[in-house]
């Protein structure tokens, strides 16, 4: 038995979850600070996280993990779920997975063409965008999608000497797969 939580693909829109921030405030024992630049966002399960060179909790993306202090907390596009495995992970993880775990696995793209586009704001000039479509990719059962997203917003942080903001965030992200239909037990897949 293991302490996971999992936030499928019906939760995570209508929750407003684009980062692993947003997801960690529906996980319990999980904290992600955020408050400057995105590189410097370790996570925390039961208190056990990561450092700058020692990943105690491993974020793993699409299988591969991120081993690296700087690739926990990024913009998630094609989401299927998001699987938090709390507790020491290193029998299937290996040795970075002290902590735990955090899975994220990619909705597929499926043959129904589906559009959708989403826009948000706040304050400190908070804008995101988000464009996300897919759909069948010519004959034979190959399926398509690409996403593409752009968010900013000013820091919250001021030098007192120069008025400059020291924690501004700026970011481009997208996605893209093609999936092939199955031929018996394989199953071909690209993503990028």
């Amino acid at each position: 038995p293991g302490a996971v939580t999992v936030e499928t693909s019906d939760m995570l829109p209508t929750a407003g979850i684009n980062d692993l921030r947003d997801a960690s405030r529906y996980v319990p024992n999980l904290v992600l600070s955020d408050f400057t630049v995105r590189r410097l966002s370790f996570p925390y399960i039961r208190g056990i996280g990561s450092g700058r060179n020692s990943p105690a909790v491993t974020t793993v993306i699409d299988g591969v993990p991120q081993l690296s202090y700087a690739t926990a907390n990024q913009q998630m596009l094609d989401v299927e779920r998001i699987e938090v495995l709390r507790g020491a992970q290193g029998a299937l993880y290996g040795r970075n997975a002290m902590g735990g775990v955090i899975n994220i696995v990619p909705d597929l793209p499926s043959r129904e063409p589906e559009l959708s586009v989403t826009m948000s704001g706040g304050s400190f000039g908070l804008m995101e965008g988000r464009l996300s479509g897919e759909g069948p990719l010519g004959q034979g059962g190959i399926a398509g999608s690409i996403s593409a997203g752009y968010a900013r917003r000013d820091g919250y942080t001021e030098n007192d000497l120069t008025g400059n903001s020291l924690d501004d965030r700026e970011a481009y992200f997208g996605r893209i797969q093609v999936v092939w239909p199955e031929a018996g037990k394989w199953n071909f897949r690209l993503g990028i």
